[in-house]
């Protein structure tokens, strides 16, 4: 019998005179591929690890296999709401051709690119579930399309990340390629889980440290209205709200006066309650105190200043983060904090 592939299923469907999917896997050769559930994979459903393991695939043909137990869980009739823990058996009876069709394709190994800088060097906290690394400037937190080294492909060749694991080491928060500071990472489903959720609902405290031109306030807390432009990569900040725009909020304290050739600066902390790109730069060069080092969002004093003090890039820095109190797995990271040297 010949292995068929499912993206001919209507051509066969026409010679066959085929009425469904189910009738279609009754001509395919099956073959049984088994999968054991690894320490970093558990905690997530049967479903999802599925989604990873054959991400191109239909939902239906899960739900279809779960019916005719083409996949079982311990060797039971299962329906993809389970709940994985390590050591879990997974068979999966589905031709070679159709794994082929449904899996994605094998990326670039990250570690055969030749990496910026010393990732292991950088972090500062790792355990089982997660880690937190110091992202130096100029280092992308993402790959785009310039096919650079990113953080997150130092993160997989840190992790030795296997191509065939559903358990993906990945950023949780993102910087600025010339903004410094923690980026988190989760290196378990449990961990991306917890990052994920603590960033989402807004219970894990980030705070920045930079340098603007002028004296500003003792502390403020700056509220406005943020649009994109994407082709431009760049924000505006407005005072009212409009279709397209979206409300931040930004609140600073000033640590400090200091003085740059002449010019009074000043010394901020910051703490976003709301987390949109580029927004600590936009918003505070908004009110007139722009970051030095900042050539997009610089107004011609402070890129003077910049230019004059040889500034390489943005003098703002994600120093610290501050996690919620937690219960249950993450509980021994409830309420701590974790402090980098601010870059100068």
């Amino acid at each position: 019998m010949v292995h068929l592939s499912l993206r001919l299923v209507g051509v066969i469907y026409q010679q066959h005179q085929l009425k469904n999917l189910e009738e279609f896997f009754s001509i395919q050769e099956l073959t049984m591929k088994e999968f054991t559930i690894t320490k970093a994979e558990e905690g997530q459903t049967l479903f999802k690890y599925l989604c990873k393991l054959l991400p191109q695939a239909p939902a239906s043909l899960f739900h279809k296999s779960f019916r005719k137990k083409n996949i079982t869980w311990n060797d039971k009739k299962c329906t993809g709401k389970e709940i994985l823990r390590e050591k879990d058996n997974i068979k999966i009876w589905f031709s070679d051709e159709t794994f082929h069709t449904f899996s994605e394709k094998k990326k670039a190994d990250p570690s055969q690119k030749k990496s910026a800088f010393s990732f292991s060097q950088h972090i500062i906290y790792e355990d089982e579930h997660i880690l937190m690394v110091d992202k130096p400037a100029g280092i992308l937190t993402q790959s785009d399309n310039s096919n650079e080294l990113s953080l997150n492909d130092a993160l997989l060749d840190y992790c030795h990340y296997n191509n065939h694991s559903t358990a993906k080491p990945s950023v949780c928060n993102r910087l600025d390629r010339n903004t410094s500071g923690i980026v988190l990472c989760g290196k378990t489903v449990k961990g991306l889980q917890m990052l994920n959720e603590i960033i989402k609902n807004r219970t894990l405290r980030k705070d920045y440290r930079c340098i603007v031109l002028g004296k500003t306030k003792e502390q403020d807390a700056l509220k406005g209205f943020l649009i994109k432009n994407e082709s431009a990569n760049q924000v505006t900040i407005i005072t009212e709200q409009k279709d397209n725009a979206v409300p931040i909020e930004t609140r600073y304290k000033r640590l400090s006066i200091i003085e740059k050739a002449g010019t009074i600066c000043s010394l901020l902390e910051v703490r976003l309650i709301t987390g949109r790109p580029h927004q600590i730069r936009a918003h505070l060069a908004s009110i007139g105190h722009p970051i030095l080092g900042d050539r997009k969002y610089g107004n011609q004093k402070s890129l003077e200043l910049s230019k004059a003090l040889t500034i390489p890039h943005q003098l703002l820095s994600a120093y610290s983060v501050t996690f919620p109190e937690i219960k249950g797995t993450f509980d021994y990271l409830s309420k701590r904090k974790f402090i980098i040297p601010v870059k100068r």
